[in-house]
């Protein structure tokens, strides 16, 4: 009986909690990257908007270090989890609020009920990113930019058609709607490959359901023999 292999598609330095999560259910893990992030050079007007703002939201730990060399020490910080919460820490920060579950809806809507006064919040994000947070919190004066772009290289699409060419992969673990996007494109040329998909949480859950496909969250994930 082939044993469960899954691969891991974030960025090859953030990998290690999901590994070690996998392997303690029973899964040997593949890593493979589906992102490739370029971080943009701030305007001085964007570099003034971190300096006035009383709130950074930060769903990604990506931006956080460039973002944080223009920042006053009074600033309070918002982050999706615990890793982004991290690389707050490592810049010198302490994160003034954390979800307490890895979603921009959980942080969202615990935030609000947390601070429901009025405030001024810069949330820096990629190119792909939705409107979620500006719509979410329509009662604050919001301000977003696009901080970084986070692309699909054509290696990395390479890999992926020899990893679905070898088999060995039994299931594959999604972090964004945007890694789905990216494996699907590939993935629909060897959809004859039985493979089990889980989410991060709804929101990947729901695009991967959207496309006609059935996947599980991890916090559902069980141990296998």
């Amino acid at each position: 009986m082939k044993k469960a292999c899954i691969l891991l598609t974030r960025l090859a330095d953030l990998n290690e909690l999901d590994q070690a999560f996998f392997i303690a259910k029973g899964y040997q893990t593949q890593i493979l990257p589906l992102t490739e992030i370029s971080l943009r050079k701030l305007s001085a007007n964007e570099i003034a908007e971190i300096k006035a703002t009383q709130w950074l939201f930060f769903t990604s730990q990506v931006p956080v270090e460039s973002i944080l060399k223009h920042a006053q020490s009074s600033v309070k910080i918002a982050v999706i989890g615990q890793k982004t919460a991290q690389a707050v820490i490592n810049a010198g920060f302490t994160p003034t609020f954390i979800s307490p579950k890895e979603t921009k809806e959980m942080l969202l809507t615990t935030w609000q009920k947390a601070y429901p006064k009025k405030t001024r919040i810069l949330y820096p994000k990629s190119q792909l990113a939705d409107n979620n947070v500006e719509q979410m919190l329509t009662n604050y004066e919001v301000q977003s930019f696009i901080a970084y772009d986070n692309l699909f290289p054509l290696r990395s699409q390479k890999k992926l058609e020899k990893v679905l060419e070898t088999k060995k992969i039994t299931a594959v673990y999604f972090t964004s709607p945007s890694a789905w996007r990216r494996f699907i494109k590939v993935y629909k040329n060897y959809s004859a490959l039985p493979l089990q998909f889980v989410a991060i949480g709804e929101t990947t859950k729901k695009a991967i359901e959207k496309a006609g496909y059935t996947a599980r969250l991890k916090s559902d994930v069980e141990k296998i023999d």
